[in-house]
């Protein structure tokens, strides 16, 4: 990626089209006025807590690996109206 020289618009701007990998970032100012962008991925807290649950992924990575659908198909209801 290299070094590039941005600058800021009138209202403190910069665009960040031609370099930016990702949507998202964090950003950390340090006090020298670096800022440092690292990105990022926004989860909610229920993605969080199942992300952190070891036993359950290994049962989702071994089904599958196995090929088993994760919930049971349920056959289809006729429509109201129509002929079975």
């Amino acid at each position: 990626m290299g070094i590039q020289l941005v600058q800021l618009d009138t209202r403190k701007r910069v665009s960040l089209a031609k370099i930016a990998t990702a949507n998202s970032y964090i950003v950390t100012t340090e006090p020298s006025g670096r800022m440092i962008f690292e990105p990022a991925v926004v989860m909610t807290e229920l993605e969080a807590q199942l992300l952190g649950d070891s036993k359950l992924r290994k049962k989702i990575a071994a089904r599958v690996e196995a090929n088993v659908p994760t919930s049971p198909r349920r056959s289809r209801r006729p429509r109201i109206g129509s002929a079975a």
